[in-house]
């Protein structure tokens, strides 16, 4: 991945800074930063504020499952495209999987706030570890754009007190 995650805070916190409360919360406390590639339309979907919960369905356990808590700062990024938002996780979910019907219990208690199709449904049946993520604090911001050649489609990218420190760092070393 060929993303720096200094510079990356660096333009959203550019990009967000008429916003008091995302000026608030890159600048003070320690979250986790996380960047989500997103497909269409559930991009869309989430900037819009119909889809009200980001979701990972996946057979191994990988990022976002158990990395993520109420709190922590999730950038939308396009894939093959511009970072475009960005969210503070609300509730978070963990299902471990067992079977077709943990499945089917998630899609029973979220699908009206996933926003997804029977197809998506269908593909996911055989999942093991959900994520789910309250959509909360929603900022759509000027498109950033970045180069990315990596196929995953989650990462932690650092906290935001080890971004920040590494900025003053890189400025102390500058002088």
């Amino acid at each position: 991945m060929s993303i720096n995650g200094l510079w990356l805070l660096s333009e959203i916190y550019v990009s967000a800074s008429s916003n008091n409360y995302w000026k608030s919360k890159l600048s003070e406390g320690s979250r986790n930063i996380h960047l989500a590639i997103m497909r269409e339309p559930y991009l869309s979907f989430i900037l819009n504020g119909s889809k009200t919960i980001e979701s990972r369905f996946t057979l191994n356990k990988i990022d976002p499952y158990g990395n993520i808590s109420t709190g922590d700062i999730i950038i939308l990024k396009k894939s093959a495209g511009a970072i475009e938002g960005i969210f503070e996780a609300g509730a978070v979910v963990f299902v471990r999987a067992d079977s077709e019907d943990d499945i089917h219990k998630v899609r029973q208690n979220f699908g009206s706030r996933l926003l997804v199709s029977d197809e998506f449904w269908e593909k996911k049946v055989n999942s093991r570890y959900v994520t789910l993520i309250e959509v909360r604090n929603l900022l759509a911001i000027k498109p950033i754009v970045v180069s990315m050649k990596n196929r995953r489609s989650w990462f932690l990218l650092g906290t935001t007190d080890n971004l920040r420190l590494n900025c003053l760092h890189s400025d102390e070393n500058a002088q």
